[in-house]
């Protein structure tokens, strides 16, 4: 609702079939929080040096809630954030002219991705690893019998055109069964979008990790949570967990598999953030998703726990230097 909808009152109102006007329920609720009064000490939280974990002596600063996206599994079941692309989308074909698109000198297009300041692309994965910085906070995860919703934290799928294969290649998910915190790398259909929903005690695969942090993940609290996964070349990958600043655990795991596009066909790659509407599951966890970043670099325990102290509402550390 813009400013030309609150200049106009004509425009907040609709007509029915029978001539009545009416104010559609959904402007009402977005008035009514517009103009609702809060209590910042609601949304004021005081965060713990990680050392100290319990002890109020040392705690590094107190933060105000950032901006955030809540999802609401209790109303629809689902509800997702987009991030449309990751990586260029290449094609490799010596007949490409007829998609109405410029061929480069190796007969590959790349269109989409993220450009670097010297005008190339950034792949997917990254080379030697990457780090992944998230903010949540988690309203509920309501009762044990009902914990079949997990809180998808990050979703990466790969789609090959041609073939209309869609495969995750990454699911970091937080399980409210236990409050464990999953990571898979292990590609599969997205078909089989409701694996992350199955509870698994004894995990038995290269490609998944269970995180046992029942502990850490408490409700009504931001919880800071970042992953930093290091590509081995003589010795195996594995991913750190960072919990609050603190280091949680540091386990072996395959590093996503790096993709070239078959002759003839086109390769993207996309994430979400939270349950998409086929993997709608009516439950009473709600949840909210803060600042995130995806970061194609290995960040030291320093920098993630300055990144922690600093808070959810500093950006300080991801501005360019121009």
């Amino acid at each position: 609702m813009g400013i030309d909808s609150i200049a106009n009152p004509n425009m907040l109102s609709m007509v029915s079939k029978d001539g009545k006007s009416f104010v559609p329920l959904n402007r009402i609720k977005c008035l009514v929080s517009m103009t609702t009064l809060r209590d910042i000490r609601r949304d004021t939280q005081i965060l713990i040096s990680p050392n100290s974990p319990t002890s109020a002596s040392s705690s590094l600063s107190t933060i105000i809630s950032p901006s955030f996206v809540e999802f609401n599994m209790g109303i629809e079941g689902f509800g997702a954030l987009l991030l449309p692309c990751l990586s260029p989308q290449s094609i490799n074909s010596t007949n490409i002219t007829n998609f109405g698109m410029v061929s480069m000198a190796n007969d590959v297009v790349l269109q989409g991705g993220m450009t670097l300041t010297n005008g190339g692309e950034r792949p997917f994965p990254s080379q030697y690893g990457m780090t992944y910085s998230t903010w949540f906070y988690v309203e509920k995860f309501g009762p044990i019998k009902d914990n079949v919703h997990p809180i998808r934290l990050l979703s990466i799928i790969r789609h090959t055109f041609n073939r209309e294969d869609y495969r995750f290649v990454l699911q970091v998910y937080v399980h409210p069964k236990d409050k464990s915190l999953f990571v898979s790398t292990t590609e599969h259909p997205f078909q089989d979008c409701h694996n992350d929903s199955i509870h698994i005690d004894d995990v038995k695969s290269d490609g998944l990790v269970k995180f046992t942090c029942t502990e850490m993940m408490l409700e009504q609290r931001w919880t800071h949570v970042a992953l930093v996964w290091t590509k081995g070349m003589l010795k195996n990958s594995a991913v750190t967990l960072y919990i609050n600043g603190k280091q949680i655990a540091v386990q072996k795991i395959h590093y996503i598999t790096n993709v070239t596009a078959p002759p003839g066909h086109s390769i993207s790659t996309f994430a979400y953030i939270g349950s998409l509407p086929i993997q709608r599951v009516h439950s009473s966890v709600q949840w909210r998703q803060g600042p995130c970043f995806l970061i194609e670099d290995l960040l030291s325990s320093q920098i993630i726990t300055a990144m922690y102290g600093a808070g959810p509402n500093s950006f300080n550390y991801f501005r360019s230097n121009e």
